[in-house]
């Protein structure tokens, strides 16, 4: 059993490991013991003893592989945009489908960005006032997914000869951005409630040190997971270009890409369904907001 203890704030600049408080502070760390096994510190333990974090949850790292499949495929998607709007279909300026020139793609461009920003304002009322953080990130992946079915199977060279490419692509960034807001608004704080110690533990090491396991330290490092997913997801942006210009199906097979490895992720977030957290609704401080107008 773990003894636990509360008081003493961890250093934030460390990632892992914190030094205690000055000496004033010491005193003031309290440790409650569950079990004999891990009797009360005393003041010279207190001053010595290393505060390091603990290993995140499983259920954590599954929040963190949904959030770098979505950052993969925003990112993959978003990179070919441009020349996917501008140029024509089998054009001489390079590989292209919609033919709307420099202007229409950067006006969809911008509306897409504009529509992503707008839509966690409605991914977060979902889930403080209705579903949950859990739910509503699955309706919305489900959402993204047939935005990316359908930007998929509208960029096929077939597709886009019989003047389908245009009424796709308006309808699957709706979508897309409509799911990305959902995933947006409750991903990043349903990791940190993967996470449920709000006290300080004493363990002991298999070297045999005993150490604190410090729960802010511990929210650093599930943070600093989850951005760097966000920032490997990002590097699909390299990867899709390349595919645009060297594979035979062009778009559609960049988009593919996206397509299958938001789906990896989707499959990811369901068979964890049951590890994780997710507290029940209680009210949205937005709508409350609207009523106190």
């Amino acid at each position: 059993m773990d003894t636990f203890a509360s008081g003493t704030p961890s250093n934030p600049g460390s990632d892992d490991v914190a030094l205690l408080p000055p000496e004033s502070e010491k005193l003031e760390v309290e440790v409650e013991t569950e079990s004999e096994d891990y009797p009360e510190l005393t003041v010279e333990e207190k001053a010595t003893r290393r505060y390091v974090a603990e290993n995140p949850p499983l259920s954590a790292w599954l929040v963190a592989i949904i959030e770098l499949c979505e950052r993969f495929s925003y990112y993959g998607c978003q990179g070919l945009f441009q020349n996917f709007i501008q140029r024509p279909y089998n054009g001489r300026e390079g590989p292209g489908a919609l033919g709307l020139g420099q202007h229409g793609a950067t006006d969809l461009g911008t509306f897409f960005q504009f529509w992503c920003y707008v839509t966690p304002i409605f991914g977060a009322i979902v889930a403080d006032q209705y579903l949950g953080k859990y739910k509503t990130i699955v309706y919305f992946c489900m959402v993204y997914i047939v935005g990316l079915i359908v930007l998929f199977v509208t960029s096929l060279p077939l597709s886009l000869q019989a003047g389908s490419g245009l009424g796709g692509f308006i309808c699957a960034i709706i979508l897309i951005g409509l799911g990305t807001g959902g995933i947006k608004a409750n991903a990043s704080p349903l990791i940190a409630e993967q996470y449920t110690r709000n006290k300080m533990a004493v363990k002991t090491l298999p070297s045999g040190e005993r150490v604190i396991h410090d729960s802010e330290l511990t929210i650093q490092r599930i943070y600093m997971g989850f951005y760097l997913s966000v920032n490997v997801g990002s590097l699909s942006v390299l990867a899709t270009p390349y595919m645009q210009y060297k594979l035979s199906w062009s778009f559609s097979s960049a988009y593919l890409l996206c397509l299958c490895m938001f789906f990896v992720g989707f499959v990811a977030l369901v068979l964890g369904r049951k590890t994780y957290v997710d507290r029940p609704p209680k009210g949205s401080i937005i709508t409350d907001a609207f009523k106190a107008l």
